[in-house]
């Protein structure tokens, strides 16, 4: 004969059915739009597995449910809802959802060979790795300065100008940024657009390690020490296929958005005359829930 159920139980299974099957309105009641088994649905895997882990949780699971619920309606039957900070945030959270959608349905087995063959031929750089030289500067505001920092840094070994280069920059340079790293510009290529064209164009001329050279720029002295260098490599051409899948994908998830946002203007065509915006003002404060 088996166990007899505790009034806990009993109790726990009766409001759990009426959490689950209490979802019609009627007047006088909370309408529980949500069934319990649907909430679970949608709970991240950790609370779906504490919910099963024991009756008490069960029970703890069902008790916020039924309390969140219970607040929610009360808070429609204040028309929070309508509250228009509200309005937008509900907004936002179906735009997301609609566009992560809408992107998951691009998936990379949507990608050809053809596709990739394409691509590879429109970006080349992708597969192909130009040579890049890393340099570091430091930037003085006479040419005296430069000068004789420039002489105190060559007759020094490489080893030790690298070195002190750093310890220069890091004490004198009046570039903020590269300072702070010790006058890294980093690996430059003739496509770089972080540096002056000036710097640039001196910098990719530097030979051997340790090479030093001097560039005026806009009032200031630069000087440039070459710290490393990377030959020009191919990609493996897996790696690089992989790249241009990505990027494929997230080009084709792009369009897809663009497209569905045209369709929709085309089908629901909404514009505010300028004469109507000159009229509208926006409040100077913050929105909260309490707007109407």
């Amino acid at each position: 004969m088996g166990r007899k159920a505790t009034v806990f139980e009993v109790l726990f299974v009766a409001s759990l059915s009426a959490v689950v099957c209490c979802h019609r309105r009627s007047p006088g009641t909370i309408a529980f739009e949500s069934p319990l088994s649907r909430e679970l649905a949608s709970d991240s895997l950790s609370a779906r597995r504490r919910f099963n882990g024991s009756l008490l949780e069960k029970r703890r699971y069902a008790d916020q449910l039924s309390r969140s619920l219970l607040l929610a309606e009360e808070a429609r039957r204040r028309h929070l809802d309508r509250a228009p900070v509200i309005e937008r945030r509900i907004r936002e959270v179906l735009v997301d959802e609609l566009l992560r959608r809408v992107r998951r349905e691009i998936t990379p087995a949507s990608i050809t060979d053809a596709d990739l063959t394409a691509y590879r031929a429109a970006h080349p750089e992708l597969f192909e790795e130009p040579a890049r030289t890393r340099v570091g500067q430091v930037v003085l505001p006479t040419a005296a300065a430069a000068e004789s920092l420039r002489a105190e840094l060559a007759a020094l070994p490489v080893p030790e100008r690298l070195t002190a280069l750093r310890a220069a920059a890091a004490r004198a340079s009046l570039d903020a940024p590269t300072r702070d790293r010790g006058g890294d510009l980093g690996f430059l290529d003739a496509t770089s657009t972080h540096v002056p064209a000036a710097v640039l164009a001196a910098a990719l001329k530097l030979d051997s390690l340790g090479e030093l050279t001097l560039v005026p720029d806009r009032g200031r002295f630069v000087l440039l020490v070459k710290t490393d260098s990377r030959p020009a490599q191919t990609r493996p051409e897996a790696e690089a296929r992989e790249e241009a899948r990505r990027r494929l994908v997230t080009e084709k998830q792009d369009r897809a958005v663009e497209e569905l946002v045209r369709r929709l203007e085309s089908n629901h065509p909404q514009r505010i005359s300028d004469e109507e915006l000159a009229r509208i003002t926006a409040p100077d404060r913050a929105p909260s829930p309490e707007d109407e």
